[in-house]
């Protein structure tokens, strides 16, 4: 039983639910929030879907990288 989990075959195809995509927020957009969302935008199924940050360039940039429908809010 437990080399069933052990074990993959990587040519069949991943299928994924509803659950499986990850929405991102992110409180603080300076230097080391950028990096945690280069970082996590690398990874397949996961979309940066809010900012939050006190400084208004900061979100303009947010929604220059990560799309214009991203929420951008002080």
């Amino acid at each position: 039983m437990a080399t069933y989990f052990l074990e993959s075959n990587d040519d069949a195809p991943r299928t994924f639910a509803a659950n499986d995509k990850i929405q991102v927020a992110l409180v603080g957009c300076g230097g080391m929030g950028q990096g945690d969302a280069q970082a996590s935008a690398a990874v397949p199924g996961v979309k940066i879907v809010a900012a939050a940050d006190c400084y208004d360039g900061r979100l303009t940039h947010m929604k220059e990288q990560y799309g214009a429908d991203i929420l951008a809010t002080r």
